[in-house]
C-alpha cells in the first residue's frame, strides 16, 4: 500500500518478497542464537536491546520506507529474541512452567488478535500508513515494559 515514486507494481512486490524474505530469515537465524545472546548480554539487556531495535527498526522504516525500505528487517531481528526471553522471565520462580506456558501462549494470542483488529481498523478508517503505524504504539509498549523488567538476583 505504500505509495513509492516511479515504482511499478511488479517492481513494488519484488521490494516486499524481499523484505518479507529476509525478515523471516534473520528472525529464524537469531532466534537459534537467542540462548547465546542471552547468555551473553542477561535477560533484562537482551529485552531492552532487542525491544529498542524492533522499535527503533519500525520508526526509521516508516519514516524512510522509499528510501531505506530494508530498515524493516532490523525489525525482525529485534523481534526475535522478546518471546523466548519475556517467556524464560515469566516462568522463573514457579514450579508450574507447563502452566505458565500455556497462559502466555493464550495472552500473546487473545493480544495478537486485539492488536491485528486495531491495526486492521485503523487502516479500514484512516488508510494503511496510520494503520500501519499503529504498530509503533505496540512495539513502544513493548520497549517500556522491558525497561521495567527487574534483573535476577545473582546466586552466590
Amino acid at each position: 500500500g505504500l505509495d513509492f515514486d516511479g515504482i511499478s507494481a511488479a517492481e513494488k512486490t519484488a521490494k516486499a518478497v524481499a523484505v518479507l524474505g529476509m525478515f523471516g530469515f534473520m528472525f529464524t537465524a537469531f532466534r537459534f542464537a537467542g540462548g547465546y545472546i542471552t547468555g551473553f548480554l542477561g535477560e533484562k539487556v537482551t529485552l531492552v536491546i532487542f525491544s529498542g531495535l524492533a522499535l527503533f527498526s519500525l520508526i526509521l522504516g516508516t519514516l524512510f520506507a522509499e528510501q531505506a525500505i530494508y530498515i524493516f528487517i532490523a525489525f525482525g531481528v529485534g523481534l526475535s529474541l522478546l518471546w523466548t526471553t519475556a517467556q524464560t522471565i515469566i516462568t522463573r520462580g514457579t514450579d508450574k512452567e507447563g502452566t505458565v506456558i500455556g497462559l502466555t501462549y493464550v495472552a500473546a494470542g487473545i493480544g495478537g488478535v486485539i492488536a491485528g483488529q486495531v491495526v486492521g481498523s485503523l487502516s479500514d478508517i484512516y488508510g494503511i500508513t496510520v494503520g500501519f503505524s499503529s504498530l509503533i504504539i505496540f512495539a513502544s509498549i513493548a520497549f517500556i515494559l522491558a525497561l521495567m523488567v527487574k534483573s535476577p538476583a545473582t546466586r552466590i
